[in-house]
């Protein structure tokens, strides 16, 4: 398990997940911003975690406080399609 960049708080960095990015990809970006060591080991989490082939395009906000998993977790949430109900 990974340990996350920063402890506490961290620092707060939007990240730009396009429509067909792989985790490498992902991976290699969150790497870039300062928000995990490895990307080659972000690929593996990704790999064999639920939330594998699960990677939503879309502009996120991530923590360097947070671990890859749980970065992972919210850019792997599907859009909710569902209407609330009354």
């Amino acid at each position: 398990a990974e340990e996350p960049m920063e402890a506490g708080e961290g620092r707060i960095i939007s990240v730009s997940v396009a429509n067909g990015d792989t985790a490498k990809e992902v991976g290699q970006m969150l790497q870039d911003k300062g928000l995990i060591r490895d990307a080659g080991l972000f690929r593996i989490q990704e790999l064999l975690s639920e939330n594998h082939g699960k990677i939503q395009p879309g502009i996120y906000d991530l923590s360097t406080a947070m671990t890859a998993q749980e970065m992972l977790a919210v850019i792997a949430v599907e859009p909710e399609t569902e209407e609330e109900e009354e």
